[in-house]
């Protein structure tokens, strides 16, 4: 039943699907999909409402290509038994793996949804994050400039018609989340010059709100502006995310083992992070042995704190001073 202006239309059965535009056709899709990883016999599956990742790995390719292509004839039987079809010119493939592995390919792989090949790519967008097959965010980062510099021009030709607090409003709500979005997957792994570049876009911000020339000091902008510089920005949202894994605010899919749980006695760093053996750099660069680093680094007394609200004051608090 539809309602609108006072007036109702009448009343049809649903045989399969959801209704689109339903307060409940969300929920009822998600229930609806619910039991698609049940049919996977080597993949493994992300569900986000009509968004599915399926993914593997193997050292093999052509293991690799075997398991999912197998699995893709059972998710494709699965969607045809629940009635569903599966958006063909949507669905990509992409090889990810380090640069020297890729390069060493001698055939590419084929990966196909019935008679139809997936095409391969070698970034794909997820859920805002640019991923690349080689593992780097270099395309991520392009992405993130590209969308900042087209707010930077919005801000440009508005800022005359607008006080200083609407120009914070506008960084704030439109701005500083590109900066700040999904950052503590991506930032500072080894892309100083990459970082950089956003910096600057962050500087340039901070010159326009304020009407300053380009050649300004940026440090004293921000400072001006109660602004901590991305870097810092990137150490407070990594350290959040390792208290809220800590104190299970939160579900995640990674192992946290601190020192005290490699010890039966106390000892003065039983409160750090026990980093992971890793042989290569992608290991080191990880989400916890990353995040580990700057927790072990902050005083015992900030990484206690009894709520989440009183861990930023006082993590806030000892950046500032």
């Amino acid at each position: 039943v539809t309602v609108y202006n006072n007036a109702q239309s009448e009343t049809a059965k649903i045989s399969i699907g959801v209704a689109q535009g339903s307060i409940l056709g969300p929920l009822l899709f998600v229930i609806y999909d619910n039991d698609l990883p049940n049919v996977l016999e080597s993949c493994h599956v992300t569900l986000f409402a009509d968004d599915t990742v399926l993914y593997c790995s193997s050292k093999c390719p052509k293991l690799l290509q075997q398991k999912l292509n197998s699995d893709l004839t059972r998710v494709c039987d699965w969607l045809e038994t629940n009635h569903l079809t599966i958006n063909i010119k949507k669905s990509k493939f992409i090889l990810i793996g380090s640069g020297p592995r890729l390069s060493r390919l001698s055939t590419s792989l084929v990966t196909s949804v019935g008679d139809t090949p997936l095409e391969e790519v070698e970034s794909y967008k997820y859920l805002g994050v640019m991923i690349s097959n080689n593992l780097t965010w270099h395309d991520h980062i392009e992405f993130i400039k590209s969308k900042i510099n087209k707010k930077l021009g919005l801000l440009k030709r508005i800022k005359n018609y607008l006080p200083l607090h609407s120009r914070i409003l506008f960084y704030n709500s439109y701005i500083l989340p590109s900066f700040d979005y999904a950052d503590t997957v991506w930032g500072d792994r080894g892309n100083e010059t990459l970082m950089a570049d956003l910096q600057i876009l962050q500087n340039k911000v901070a010159r326009i709100i304020l009407d300053l020339d380009y050649g300004s000091s940026a440090s004293s902008a921000l400072k001006k502006l109660a602004w901590k510089d991305l870097k810092t920005r990137r150490i407070v949202n990594r350290l959040i995310l390792i208290y809220k894994c800590k104190n299970n605010l939160f579900s995640y899919n990674f192992e946290i083992t601190y020192h005290q749980d490699m010890h039966v006695y106390n000892t003065r760093s039983k409160c750090n992070i026990r980093k992971s053996a890793a042989r290569h750099k992608w290991g080191h660069w990880t989400t916890v042995n990353f995040a580990s680093n700057d927790w072990n680094e902050f005083p015992q007394g900030i990484r206690e704190a009894k709520d989440l609200q009183t861990f930023k004051v006082y993590l806030n608090s000892f950046i500032d001073t």
